[in-house]
């Protein structure tokens, strides 16, 4: 292998580089990092989990926005994220497939004390990741510290609490491009009012997104279709009326609108997909939360109760399951209901023995109104007739799920480098779905298969 020399206005640039990395390692091997992990604040290295944190300084230095870029960062970590809005977490190996099924992802999904990944093993929004205290994913079984299921791990956005003491205010700026020409936008904006000091404070963050897409999609026509827009916010109330008293409530909005899937097929090119009309996997969430913090002398009373609402389109074009013979698609609308109490009592004792004891509640409905389509062009063009439109089946179908649990988590510490720590897990999950009537069901299958072949053409 040749060497190629270096000039001297070239070394002084690598040796600058080299000296900022290795003081920005220092500094960041310096910093005390403090997670809550365990339910209470610990030095990362104290605590008998597997966990890794970012700070809001570690998101930024290492461009992490959303789920991809945590999995990326994150040993042990994988994610499937076949386009937006839809994110599939396996951690050590370990997944469910429960799409259908109603199962709970392997891997629990928390925004501060609401679990969003407890509908199937897709987790909803890719959550905005600016002005957050913390995220911390937890490797291995969680399920004696936190109420949602979580056989492989955990993974928690903390979000900032308003500061009662000082006003702060922050924007940012994202500009990019992906690829050669894509225009990515970003502008993310906090401020913090402390209304009383030491007793109320308000803190409200916004943002937006723009970004023009990289897939293009030939059944449409549109080049880099997958463009995004989303746009939200968080408004966040902190009260302490006493020292040993908080109470938190936080109003939470966001809407992500992505214009096309940006799941393609290899075998059509690179970065290219088909569909005969924009596959759309779009979701607008609302959250409401009480968090109310009591400290007692020998225990911290955690109360969470969430409020949640989220709305989904979900357009697939299926005709590649036949080959695309015959247009076959579904439009499905999805709507979500939760309720979440979970609670909690951490030990604050000085002594050896350390605990978690917990109740959590959730409950769910979600109704879906599915409608497979056909096309007007492909109707008309074969005879087809005796449909009401281009839909062949409408119904509409609501799923109920409700689990109650209880666990605990103990820890006996008998000296600094050796310590035991057993826990138990009570849960019972109950699911059931229905299908309303209303609807009505075609034999269009049968009858576009054959035509099909009668019709070789169309």
């Amino acid at each position: 292998m040749l060497a190629q020399p270096v000039s001297a206005a070239e070394q002084s640039s690598v040796t600058s580089q080299s000296t900022d990395k290795a003081a920005q390692d220092e500094k960041r091997g310096d910093k005390e990092i403090i997670v809550t992990a365990t339910r209470r604040s610990e030095r990362i290295q104290d605590i008998p989990i597997s966990v890794t944190a970012y700070s809001q300084e570690d998101l930024d230095d290492l461009g992490i926005v959303g789920f991809e870029g945590v999995a990326q960062n994150t040993p042990g970590i994988v994610v499937n994220k076949p386009t937006q809005n839809f994110n599939n977490f396996t951690s050590r190996g370990i997944n469910t497939n429960g799409y259908s099924a109603g199962l709970q992802s392997a891997v629990a999904i928390y925004i501060d004390e609401l679990p969003i990944s407890a509908n199937g093993n897709s987790t909803i929004l890719d959550p905005n990741l600016y002005d957050v205290e913390r995220v911390e994913f937890l490797r291995g079984p969680q399920g004696t510290l936190f109420g949602s299921n979580s056989l492989a791990g955990a993974m928690r956005i903390i979000t900032r609490a308003p500061d009662l003491d000082d006003f702060e205010a922050s924007v940012s700026a994202d500009l990019a491009l992906t690829g050669s020409s894509s225009v990515r936008q970003r502008y993310n904006a906090m401020i913090n009012i402390p209304i009383m000091t030491d007793e109320l404070g308000l803190r409200a963050t916004g943002y937006y997104r723009n970004e023009d897409g990289w897939v293009d999609n030939i059944g449409t026509g549109v080049n880099d279709s997958n463009s995004l827009e989303a746009y939200g916010g968080r408004v966040s109330l902190l009260m302490q009326p006493s020292d040993r008293m908080k109470v938190r409530l936080l109003a939470s909005y966001e809407n992500s609108k992505p214009a096309d899937s940006a799941l393609t097929n290899p075998t059509l090119g690179k970065f290219t997909r088909r569909s005969d009309r924009p596959d759309l996997f779009q979701g607008e969430l609302t959250n409401f939360n009480v968090t109310v913090n009591h400290e007692f002398d020998f225990a911290e009373l955690i109360s969470s109760t969430t409020l949640s609402n989220y709305d989904a389109s979900f357009y697939v074009d299926l005709a590649g399951t036949f080959g695309q013979l015959i247009p076959f698609a579904l439009d499905a609308y999805g709507y979500d209901d939760l309720f979440v109490q979970e609670t909690r009592l951490v030990s604050r004792t000085s002594g050896p023995i350390e605990w978690v004891a917990g109740f959590f509640y959730y409950d769910k409905r979600r109704t879906v109104d599915f409608a497979y389509r056909s096309s007007p062009e492909f109707l008309s063009a074969t005879g087809l007739s005796g449909l009401p439109n281009e839909y062949y089946q409408r119904f509409e179908a609501y799923t109920d799920q409700t689990e109650i649990a209880g666990f605990g988590e103990v820890t006996a510490r008998f000296s600094d480098s050796f310590w035991i720590t057993g826990g138990l897990r009570y849960g019972s999950t109950e699911v059931q779905s229905f299908t309303r009537g209303g609807g009505y069901n075609s034999d269009y299958l049968n009858r576009a298969f054959l035509a099909h072949i009668f019709h070789p053409s169309t």
